[in-house]
């Protein structure tokens, strides 16, 4: 923790190396809930279900996403090897489509959730989810 006086940073301890500054900001991204035309009439009203999410994105470094109103979980870019602690976050950076299956829960309200909890590059390009409904 670094304190600002006059727009200068005073660190705590001497720096051996680079260091960097910035607000610590949480990004929270929210869909709009799901609502569709369906062949025998809309979705408002419906229990929903959000089964699967294709996100789009570039240069991202880590992503969690929840849907149906569960907690945001960790979605994984990179399977971890030997090399793990010898790398830079920006080398864990992910560009590409990532599906992440398997969404449980029904709502009145489906929509995805997008954040962090750890701080780093997100970009995220699109959302593509596929619902189901109850039949009345």
């Amino acid at each position: 923790m670094a304190t600002v006086a006059g727009g200068i940073a005073i660190l705590p301890v001497t720096a051996n190396s680079t260091v960097i500054f910035g607000l610590n900001f949480i990004p929270r991204v929210e869909t709009q809930p799901v609502k569709t035309q369906l062949p025998n009439g809309t979705s408002i009203g419906r229990k929903k279900r959000i089964i699967d999410v294709n996100v789009s994105l570039v240069d991202t470094t880590f992503i969690e996403v929840g849907t149906n109103g569960s907690k945001p979980q960790f979605v994984p870019f990179k399977n971890l090897g030997d090399d793990l602690l010898d790398s830079s976050l920006e080398s864990f950076a992910f560009t590409g489509s990532k599906r992440i299956p398997g969404q449980f829960g029904w709502v009145d309200e489906a929509s995805v959730v997008i954040t962090q909890s750890i701080p780093g590059k997100m970009t995220v390009r699109a959302i593509t989810k596929t619902i189901a409904t109850t039949s009345s």
